[in-house]
């Protein structure tokens, strides 16, 4: 059983971190402007912001550690550039350049921290306490245990918040210290409507709606949103993860050694789990991750628009993902909702 021992978060006390840190220039942050278009029946919204373009230039003052893992013993502080920003652990390559970027401990496995570049308010980081685990590595109980800990304190507020994890960089991820990423919801996405058309989805994904009994029932908890509170949700949402994520190997055509890396997307709300297989992170100079595969694409400028427009929208997500009428050897519930 896994043990909660996060501290109350609430909206107001996220939101009062954000607005110190963008007040003293410590994180990025324009509002963004929200452009709708529908293209072959999938729904894009995209968001255009001045904060992702101080992102690219940072990352390249800051690169990634990735020489570095779990069982690199003999890696020390002193094998860093003397000029290198502090971070949040020997093994990591996100900077810790303010201390009101930590808002919380998460069960002492994880780290609760604003994201320096912002395209919502808030947008948050949730980092293994670890900071040598690495992008590549598969979700853990302990990681869900987290989420679980982290959505289920924000949505007792005002807030309605999701988790998304982009698996290697290939699947979007632009750094290596193992994170999920808690954002706002903002907008709706194709699994929110039962209903939808699958012939719009132009890619391999594996969605489940959480249906989960509570262990310990009562009139006040929903049926659907105790996975989250509930002792064994963690369990059951790992369970379920790594069912889906067979799926997504088999689709790539990922055999064998349990250890060969899957690039996936993992979008988590309080009523589904989704998770898509990635074959490639750049089409025609156009990316995404876990929250672009779902239509909310977050861009620098028009510009990055019209990259999209001309690359064909929906093609873009096929290329990034597995086409849907594309055949491999997976012959199972790919590309559908699974069975209850």
């Amino acid at each position: 059983m896994i043990a909660s021992m996060s501290p109350t978060i609430t909206q107001e006390s996220l939101l009062e971190a954000f607005d110190d840190l963008r007040s003293r220039n410590m994180i990025h942050y324009s509002p963004p402007r929200k452009i709708q278009v529908e293209h072959n029946g999938f729904r894009f919204e995209f968001f255009v912001t001045d904060s992702i373009k101080f992102k690219a230039s940072a990352e390249q003052e800051l690169a990634p550690i990735s020489a570095l893992s779990t069982s690199n013993p003999s890696f020390s502080s002193p094998d860093l550039p003397a000029d290198r920003p502090i971070c949040f652990g020997p093994g990591s390559d996100i900077a810790f350049e303010d201390p009101k970027l930590l808002i919380a401990e998460i069960n002492e496995t994880h780290l609760l921290v604003i994201n320096k570049f912002c395209v919502f308010r808030p947008q948050l980081l949730l980092l293994t306490t670890d900071s040598f685990r690495r992008q590549h590595h598969p979700l853990e109980i302990v990681d869900f245990a987290a989420v679980c800990d982290v959505l289920s304190s924000l949505d007792s507020g005002t807030g309605k918040y999701f988790a998304i994890f982009n698996c290697c960089s290939q699947a979007g991820a632009s750094r290596e210290h193992k994170h999920l990423q808690i954002l706002p919801r903002v907008g709706d996405f194709f699994p929110d409507d039962r209903d939808f058309d699958m012939k719009n989805i132009p890619f391999k994904y594996f969605l489940h709606y959480l249906e989960f009994p509570s262990s310990t029932p009562s009139s006040h908890t929903s049926p659907l949103s105790s996975v989250f509170t509930d002792p064994k949700g963690p369990h059951y949402l790992q369970a379920l993860y790594d069912t889906l994520l067979g799926y997504a190997r088999s689709s790539l055509r990922i055999v064998g050694e349990k250890e060969a890396i899957c690039p996936h997307n993992v979008v988590l709300t309080k009523e589904w789990l989704l998770v898509i297989p990635r074959r490639s992170n750049n089409f025609k100079g156009v990316t995404a991750n876990s929250a672009g595969m779902v239509g909310s694409v977050w861009l620098a400028n028009e510009d990055q628009l019209e990259g999209w427009k001309m690359a064909g929208m929906t093609e873009v997500l096929a290329e990034l993902g597995v086409p849907a009428e594309s055949d491999n050897s997976f012959n199972g519930e790919d590309g559908a909702k699974l069975p209850k």
